[in-house]
């Protein structure tokens, strides 16, 4: 009898063993089962700034223990099983984790405003910070911010996703996705759009009942106090102040809703990028011509002229060349030539911000040719005007600035408006 338990002892330790070995196994695999599982759907947390960060857990690979920071020989593959090589063998495991955090997706245009700025975030939800007065921000209050607050989405935006935003200068506007256009902020000058001259803390919808009913919105420019904006058939569209023809309707009068502007003067071209500064607004065709209107003080509108206005648009010239891309702010703007021939701005330029290699010309009033910019076969991606400089991107990666840049501007134009690139 002795005998026998002993036999069943030993057989007992058989059996603990298979199953030992089998569990070890088993429990391999059930690490790898929660790691899928963490890598397809995770809500773990780690701490970051004070508050907790959603990390989603993205790969995984097995490895031979080590006394050493560095772990062994890989045991297999990444995001691959791995069985130990006896029970309760040890092994280390490499989880990487990638950092859910919101990060930016798109910054807003930037027209004549520089109190403050919007973005839409990777959340497909859109913030603004900087100074709130008259209800800039968007956040159904007039409080600053120094952080991205979220848009007020309660009222008229309920339901809907912002997709394109812009900052003008005590207003915002954006496009959303019923292709209308949005606007809050200060309103005195009809800027809203939505046939009153009331400020609005929360976004408000432009009036879509007269020369924009229907339309498809493409794109929204927005200026010191009126904006505009392009609908998919290459038309503009444009609302607010208009004391110096910067709606471009052939009219010197304020408009609390949008008016179409002239477009006989475009020669049935379509339109596909604007730009709205102060004062005056631009627009580039799809041949590459450029129309501007509005004030004509200290050259704005590029048509040689340094008094007076154009209350419809005039076609400015570059001498024979195509235009790829434009950018304005508050008195100067910029044109990209097509096939890198050059790089033209034209404007005030008490700042040096044409870039032509003088700053005790004021004004540029016809496109000037930016000088040492496209020598060692540089090729530009991008032009900002901002409001008394310009940056451009090249084909490099660098960033080349000019103007004033006494108070960083050069370090503000790289980070606000080629990150995240286009």
């Amino acid at each position: 009898m002795i005998k026998n338990k002993k036999l069943l002892l030993i057989k007992n330790r058989r059996r603990t063993a298979y199953y030992f070995t089998f569990g070890g196994i088993i429990a391999v695999f059930a690490v790898m089962g929660f790691i899928f599982a963490t890598s397809q759907q995770s809500h773990a947390t780690i701490p970051a700034g004070g508050k907790q960060n959603e990390i989603g857990q993205v790969s995984y690979r097995f490895y031979s223990p080590s006394n050493s920071a560095n772990p062994g020989a890989p045991l297999a593959g990444t995001n691959t099983q791995a069985i130990l090589s006896k029970p309760g063998a040890d092994f280390r495991l490499r989880v990487g984790v990638q950092n859910k955090g919101l990060f930016t997706k798109s910054l807003a245009a930037v027209g004549e405003g520089h109190n403050h700025g919007c973005a839409i975030l990777s959340d497909n939800k859109a913030y603004c910070w900087g100074e709130g007065a008259w209800g800039a921000l968007g956040t159904n209050s007039t409080s600053d911010s120094s952080t991205p607050t979220p848009i007020y989405t309660d009222g008229d935006l309920s339901g809907k996703t912002i997709k394109q935003i812009a900052t003008g200068d005590w207003h915002s506007c954006a496009i959303v996705s019923d292709n209308r256009v949005y606007c809050w902020g200060y309103g005195s000058n009809g800027e809203l759009g939505n046939g009153t001259y009331n400020q609005a803390n929360a976004p408000v919808a432009v009036s879509t009942s007269g020369v924009m009913s229907g339309k498809n919105i493409t794109q929204i420019a927005t200026g010191f106090n009126h904006n505009c904006a392009l609908d998919s058939d290459g038309k503009i569209y444009c609302w607010g102040q208009n004391a110096y023809g910067e709606l471009g309707n052939n009219s010197t009068t304020i408009s609390n809703v949008p008016v179409a502007t002239s477009m006989n003067e475009f020669g049935g071209r379509r339109v596909k990028q604007i730009i709205a500064g102060f004062f005056y607004s631009c627009a580039l065709t799809t041949d590459g011509s450029v129309f501007c209107w509005g004030t004509t003080e200290n050259g704005r509108i590029g048509a040689g002229q340094t008094s007076g206005y154009s209350a419809r648009p005039v076609q400015i010239s570059f001498g024979g060349k195509k235009v790829e891309s434009i950018s304005g702010h508050a008195t100067h703007a910029c044109a990209v030539i097509s096939g890198s021939q050059g790089l033209y701005c034209w404007g005030k330029n008490n700042r040096g911000q044409i870039g032509n290699g003088s700053t005790t010309d004021s004004y540029a009033p016809s496109p000037a040719s930016v000088s040492g910019i496209l020598g060692g076969g540089k090729t530009i991606r991008q032009v900002k005007a901002n409001y008394e400089h310009t940056c451009v991107l090249i084909s490099s990666g660098d960033v080349y600035c000019w103007g004033a840049g006494d108070k960083g501007q050069w370090v503000v134009g790289l980070l606000q408006d080629f990150c995240p690139l286009p």
